[in-house]
C-alpha cells in the first residue's frame, strides 16, 4: 500500500499550546527562537516560514524554508530582559552595543553582528528535536547573502534617534563627543560668571577646559571643536554671542564680552 504524505506551510508565531499554556517541549525552529525572543515575535511575527510533512500513519517532520528577516534583524538588538542593547546610530552609520561592565555603548562592526546571527542559527540547529530538518538552518541561512540581508535590515529595525547620544541623554558611549558636551555645559554653568567690561578670550577658556579634560582622562579636543561646543551654550546661558572684534593687547581676538572665568570654583 502506497504511503500518503501531506505537506503544509506554517507560520508559528507563539510558543503556547491550544489552551494558552507554555509548550512543554520545543518542536520547531520557530518555537526555539520564540522561546528565547518572545517580545520580538509579538511584534515581527513568525521567525520562519516552515514546511510540515506528515504521513497518514502519524509521522511528521518540519523544516524551516525561509527566515523572517525583520524578526532576525530585531533579535540582534539583544535580550532586554538581560539588559542587552544594540542600536544603530545613523549619524555615524555605526552599530553600538551596551557593555554591562562600564555601562557605556561601544562601537561594533557589521561582520561581528553577522557572526552573532550565525551563532544563533547554529545553536538552534543543535538544540531542536531530531525530527526538525536542520539543513537550511546550518547552511543556507548562514550564507553571506542571507546574513548581510539581516544586518542591513537591522539598520532600520534598530535605528536610534539622532539625539540618542546627546549631551542631555542618559545614554553614554565610550569616547563620544557628548562627554565633552556635558563637561562644556558644566563649564558654562559653574565656571563662567557675568562681569561688566571684562573679556573672556577663547584661548583662555580653552586652556581651562583642556585642563578639566586631562584631569578626567578624556580624549583631548581641538580648540575649534571647543569653540563650536561653547557658542550655543554661552548664548543660551548669558545671551552673549562670540565676538571677533575684541581688541586685547593691541590685536583682534575671539571671545565674549562682559564674561569672566570664576577662578574660585574647583570642579571635582
Amino acid at each position: 500500500m502506497e504511503q500518503t504524505i501531506f505537506s503544509q506551510l506554517e507560520l508559528i508565531n507563539q510558543n503556547v499550546d491550544q489552551f494558552g499554556q507554555p509548550i512543554a517541549r520545543i518542536k520547531s525552529a520557530s518555537q526555539w527562537f520564540i522561546y528565547h525572543f518572545p517580545e520580538q515575535a509579538k511584534i515581527f511575527g513568525a521567525p520562519f516560514l516552515e514546511n510540515r510533512i506528515s504521513t497518514i500513519d502519524g509521522f511528521s517532520s518540519i523544516s524551516p524554508i525561509a527566515p523572517n528577516l525583520d524578526f532576525m534583524a530585531s533579535i540582534l538588538g539583544g535580550d532586554k530582559r538581560l539588559g542587552h542593547s544594540v542600536i544603530y546610530w545613523p549619524r555615524e552609520c555605526l552599530f553600538y552595543y551596551l557593555d554591562p561592565i562600564d555601562k557605556l555603548y561601544h562601537p561594533t562592526t557589521e561582520p561581528k553582528l553577522g557572526d552573532l546571527m550565525r551563532g544563533y542559527l547554529a545553536r538552534c540547529a543543535i538544540e531542536v528535536p531530531k525530527d526538525v530538518n536542520v539543513y537550511h538552518l546550518f547552511t543556507t541561512f548562514r550564507t553571506d547573502r542571507i546574513i548581510k540581508s539581516i544586518v542591513e535590515k537591522a539598520k532600520s529595525i534598530l535605528m536610534a534617534s539622532e539625539d540618542f547620544f546627546s549631551a542631555t541623554s542618559q545614554c553614554e558611549r565610550i569616547k563620544g563627543i557628548e562627554l565633552h558636551e556635558r563637561l562644556a555645559r558644566v563649564f558654562v554653568e559653574r565656571l563662567l560668571r557675568p562681569e561688566p567690561n571684562e573679556v573672556m578670550l577663547i584661548a583662555q577658556a580653552y586652556e581651562r577646559f583642556a585642563g578639566l579634560v586631562k584631569q578626567r582622562e578624556m580624549v583631548p579636543i581641538k580648540r575649534s571643536v571647543f569653540k563650536e561646543l561653547m557658542k550655543p551654550l554661552v548664548r543660551e546661558r548669558f545671551n552673549a554671542g562670540l565676538r571677533n572684534d575684541l581688541v586685547v593687547e593691541g590685536r583682534y581676538q575671539q571671545g565674549w564680552k562682559d564674561l569672566a572665568l570664576n577662578t574660585e570654583v574647583v570642579l571635582e
